[in-house]
């Protein structure tokens, strides 16, 4: 039969272990361990010998973090954190990089292709809009013109519906319906 294994004292990557705290169900001795960030951990001793338990949780969001961070714009404290963000969205939703997008923004005069809004008076005030089916952009709008073709579902017989209204409504030849104002 081996020797018994007494790992009380030994360091694993961020955790010290203090006591030994009995068996578990497969045999195994159960080590009462403390992190290096200061949190216990009652931890086995095959975790412990073959690395799968490093530390309480916090080495691998630490590490993590780094890699998230290794290039420094994806941090809060970041001068381009917001710029960042933009960008790999616009990537990833869009399929867009940022001279892609900047270069319809210039194309645009930088407002909206449909009212002329135009962009930087409040943030997050650019919609890239894209056809639901086809996935292509078709351009760069306000919030209000994105959401309004968004409510018409890209139906253009509804749009021109909607612009046949507008121009000739049936109930204004009536001044039965009239507002009144207070």
């Amino acid at each position: 039969m081996p020797a018994e294994l007494n790992l009380v004292g030994q360091r694993f990557t961020r955790l010290l272990v203090l006591e030994k705290r009995g068996k578990t169900q497969s045999g195994q001795y159960r080590y009462l361990c403390r992190c290096d960030c200061g949190v216990e951990k009652v931890v086995a001793t095959g975790e412990l010998r073959y690395g799968k338990t490093k530390s309480c949780g916090c080495y691998s969001k630490d590490k993590a973090r780094t890699r998230l961070y290794k290039h420094g714009r994806s941090n809060r404290e970041s001068k381009d954190y917001y710029e960042y963000h933009r960008e790999t969205y616009i990537k990833r939703k869009y399929n867009l990089s940022l001279n892609e997008y900047n270069d319809m923004l210039e194309s645009q005069n930088e407002e909206c292709y449909i009212c002329g809004y135009k962009f930087g008076q409040k943030k997050g005030d650019i919609c890239v809009d894209h056809c639901h089916d086809s996935n292509i952009v078709r351009g760069l709008l306000c919030d209000r013109c994105n959401r309004g073709l968004g409510y018409f579902m890209d139906n253009i017989d509804s749009l021109e519906k909607a612009v046949m209204y507008l121009k000739d409504p049936p109930y204004a030849r009536n001044n039965k319906y009239q507002h009144k104002r207070y």
